[in-house]
């Protein structure tokens, strides 16, 4: 499964090394991917294995705030964008 997370509180690249070793640390994450100008992160991972509250709760022991793009209304807009993108690529 593939989740978006908004994460906050990064604010350079070692912040960003930082989340990115605390989630694939976790058993079950497949791969992560950390935007600091964007303040997401994108997770692949085998949802038997792994929560998304197991993965936030990773970011948060590491020092910084996450929760799923969808329950922001940034990701409900930036998920809109990603719909029309694709529309128009086709």
């Amino acid at each position: 499964m593939k989740q978006i997370f908004q994460v906050t509180g990064m604010s350079c690249a070692a912040c960003v090394n930082h989340v990115e070793k605390a989630v694939s640390k976790l058993d079950g994450v497949e791969a992560v991917g950390v935007n600091l100008m964007l303040g997401s992160m994108s997770v692949i991972y085998d949802e038997k294995a792994v929560t998304d509250d197991e993965i936030i709760g990773a970011v948060v022991s590491a020092g910084y705030g996450a929760q799923r793009s969808s329950d922001t209304e940034r990701g409900k807009n930036q998920s809109q964008q990603d719909k029309a993108l694709r529309a128009m690529r086709r």
